[in-house]
């Protein structure tokens, strides 16, 4: 079995195409992480620096908008705050950093 980074840099564009995409929980408030993270934040991903955004904000912005619709999303197993994140090429001891601070917040 091949390990992830073998297909990576089958199809990366150089040897230092950096990237990746994650999408995490935080089982928390969404805001005060949110508004604490210290790095970009909007949509498009594909960046070379760090890019951070609401994901159900973006695909069903009319159920994370109301009560009824966030609940239904719980009661399927969505969380209504997922935050994706495009993983830019800093180095990881900024990236690390900056989630560390706003962890902090919650």
């Amino acid at each position: 079995m091949r390990a992830n980074s073998d297909h990576f840099s089958e199809v990366a564009r150089g040897a230092d195409t950096g990237g990746a995409m994650v999408t995490i929980e935080l089982h928390e408030k969404l805001q005060p992480f949110f508004d604490a993270l210290n790095v970009m934040k909007g949509p498009s991903f594909g960046t070379e620096f760090t890019l951070v955004c609401p994901f159900m904000y973006l695909a069903h912005y009319e159920l994370v908008t109301t009560d009824e619709g966030r609940n239904f999303l719980r009661s399927i197993g969505i969380d209504p705050d997922l935050i994706r994140i495009s993983v830019g090429t800093e180095p990881i001891s900024e990236i690390i950093e900056v989630f560390e601070e706003a962890l902090a917040c919650l």
